[in-house]
């Protein structure tokens, strides 16, 4: 019951170090590979990001928004380090995450890491980092730049 529902409330929630990342992000994904002749190829497209936390577990689900207006298969987190940054002020979420691909988008599945600074000034939540995937067969590589919070709304659709 506490790590499930009451982590978030007095006087459960000083059992626990770090803040409350819930909610919806949306920003920027600038990324960049080498294509099938070799040339290196980047862009930006928006970005979404799904934090949904318990006491006891953080799940990320992330999406870009393509051109065309669709949505990308979805990144899943699989496991989570945490820790603060070394100001002591932020939190850095550091995890792998699978992606199963689509043959539709023309990309095989996939692993990648994140490292994702998480802000938190009081008025305003926010991520930015980097990530990188193990995509055949060119790696890809990008930024997230100012992914900020816009809801507690967790769906996937715009």
């Amino acid at each position: 019951m506490i790590t499930k529902y009451l982590w978030q409330y007095k006087p459960f929630k000083w059992l626990f170090w770090i803040d409350d990342f819930s909610g919806r992000y949306e920003g920027k994904l600038v990324y960049q590979y080498k294509d099938n002749n070799g040339n290196l190829q980047t862009g930006e497209l928006e970005h979404i990001k799904i934090v949904s936390q318990s006491g006891s577990k953080i799940n990320v689900s992330s999406f870009t928004k393509k051109a065309d207006g669709s949505l990308s298969s979805p990144s899943i987190n699989k496991g989570m380090y945490v820790e603060t940054t070394q100001d002591g002020q932020h939190y850095n979420l550091i995890y792998n995450y699978h992606n199963e691909g689509s043959t539709e988008q023309g990309f095989p599945p996939h692993y990648g890491t994140e490292v994702i600074k998480f802000i938190n000034d009081g008025n305003e939540k926010k991520l930015s980092g980097r990530y990188f995937t193990n995509r055949s067969p060119y790696q890809t590589k990008g930024e997230f730049k100012d992914l900020k919070w816009v809801s507690n709304n967790k769906r996937h659709d715009f």
